[in-house]
């Protein structure tokens, strides 16, 4: 079987996370190691599927916990060697929102949204807002979102054989126009 780089994106509730669990029920061989950011996966893991007794999850609310999280992903595929494993990260828009938040802290000090109210109540009403420039914030910002996930769907699909599951909400997907509360898979 040859490493899977899943994106499935939807509403809220629409089956994203049921899915990639659905996956797990389907290989108990295999773990799935879940970066979970929406706190979604311990009721799932409490309910409909109790029985599954190969995921491995974390909690990341937070940028750090996401960074610490991978390294011990990383850490626990090195030593289980190519056995068709799973990394799954529950809301991957949630880590873009994590590294602006992580960003802004190392900066300016304040989390973004006490920043950005900063710089807004300095500004003249009716200007553009205008706290992050591009050539000097977000390219940083893109560059830690990017070293993140970069070697999750690249690197470890080739070098442990893993495959990739992502999940998003349908509001943070270019393009997406349906109605349905169905999740998509491209």
């Amino acid at each position: 079987m040859l490493a899977e780089r899943i994106l499935v994106y939807g509403r809220p509730g629409s089956g994203k996370s049921y899915s990639w669990l659905k996956i797990a029920e389907h290989f108990p061989s295999s773990a799935f190691f879940c970066f979970d950011t929406d706190a979604s996966t311990e009721r799932l893991l409490a309910t409909d599927f109790s029985h599954l007794k190969n995921v491995v999850y974390r909690e990341c609310v937070d940028w750090e916990s996401a960074e610490k999280f991978k390294i011990e992903v990383e850490a626990a595929l090195r030593k289980r060697g190519r056995q068709r494993d799973w990394v799954v990260i529950d809301f991957a828009d949630s880590l873009w929102d994590m590294v602006q938040n992580y960003y802004s802290l190392q900066v300016f000090g304040k989390k973004l949204d006490d920043y950005f109210l900063e710089v807004r109540k300095g500004q003249k009403v009716g200007t553009a807002l205008r706290a992050l420039d591009g050539w000097k914030d977000w390219t940083v910002i893109n560059k830690l979102y990017q070293d993140f996930l970069n070697p999750i769907c690249y690197l470890w699909t080739n070098v442990y054989g893993v495959s990739v599951f992502l999940n998003a909400k349908a509001d943070r997907v270019s393009g997406f126009t349906t109605k349905k509360r169905t999740p998509h898979m491209t």
